[in-house]
């Protein structure tokens, strides 16, 4: 069934593609009218203005530099594994940190010390793990996209604040994901038998995943609310019918995926990296300036 669908789609987006080059004011309303809610309709695209605008959302992406306000450099990233291996992560012999044995908790450390980090060097760290592969296991949801092909561009944070009192276990976070879509689009070929030219037209080679959530730390486990995800830097409603839309290419029906389920997935990068860390509050004294990160202690 699923295969059908998508190939419906294709079929049908290239249909309204070819139609579109060449109709008149006559052709675009039956183009508007027919075809596009014959063939699109149940991915959500009811018009030409809603085929337009899922087109517009993946293609008009701005740089990236438009998109990642809160960006980490190598310093940020050199900083933060000296900060880890001073109180006892284990490292390489190139000096990075090792983010295998870091995974398999075979390493010691020191219990009375804490480390601080900013945002951009927890960021840095996190995307080590993802690129190390180490979190492929604990994002079984993720594995479609395959989280070798996801880099974490930026995490900002924002510690809640109550009457000018700064609460450690709750923050407004925002993180940043950047996909290579090259592999993903061969994979959605090969499984749909779908035209990798047609792939092409739709999906581009780099996607962004804007996910902003409130997160707060309970006794055992992190809550996770209010949270919503965009593509491209876009407003939500704009990446809506985006998202149903890979969401139906990439995953199969018996997930039962959604945009909310979804969110929470890419969420999960952040939770399941600063597990592996140790225990976390958060902070907006990081450094004399005053930076917003987060303070790791160990037990």
């Amino acid at each position: 069934m699923k295969k059908h669908k998508t190939a419906r789609f294709f079929i049908g987006l290239l249909i309204a593609l070819t139609i579109l080059a060449s109709l008149g004011v006559g052709g675009f309303f039956l183009l508007d009218k027919v075809v596009v809610p014959k063939y699109f309709s149940s991915f959500g695209i009811y018009n030409m203005a809603d085929l337009t605008q899922m087109m517009g959302t993946l293609y008009s992406s701005k740089n990236e530099n438009k998109i990642i306000t809160n960006p980490y450099t190598d310093a940020d990233l050199q900083s933060a594994e000296n900060k880890l291996k001073l109180v006892g992560f284990p490292s390489l012999e190139t000096g990075r940190l090792d983010y295998k044995a870091i995974a398999e908790s075979s390493y010691t450390v020191d219990t009375s010390a804490e480390v601080k980090l900013t945002d951009k060097e927890l960021a840095s760290v996190l995307n080590g793990m993802l690129s190390s592969g180490i979190l492929s296991e604990k994002l079984p949801n993720l594995k479609y996209i395959n989280t070798l092909n996801m880099s974490l561009r930026e995490i900002i944070i924002l510690p809640t604040i109550v009457d000018e009192v700064l609460d450690p276990t709750s923050a407004k976070v925002e993180l940043s994901i950047k996909i290579d879509t090259t592999s993903l689009k061969n994979q959605i070929a090969d499984e749909m038998q779908t035209p990798l030219f047609l792939l092409n037209m739709i999906i581009p080679k780099t996607l962004y995943i804007n996910v902003n959530f409130n997160l707060h730390a309970n006794e055992d486990a992190w809550e996770y609310t209010n949270s919503s995800i965009r593509i491209n830097g876009k407003r939500s409603d704009q990446s809506e019918i985006l998202l149903n839309l890979l969401i139906k290419f990439i995953f199969p029906p018996e997930d039962n995926m959604t945009t909310e389920k979804l969110n929470a997935e890419f969420g999960s990068v952040l939770i399941e990296g600063m597990d592996l860390l140790g225990d976390i509050r958060f902070s907006n004294e990081i450094y004399s300036t005053k930076q917003n990160g987060v303070i790791i202690t160990f037990k």
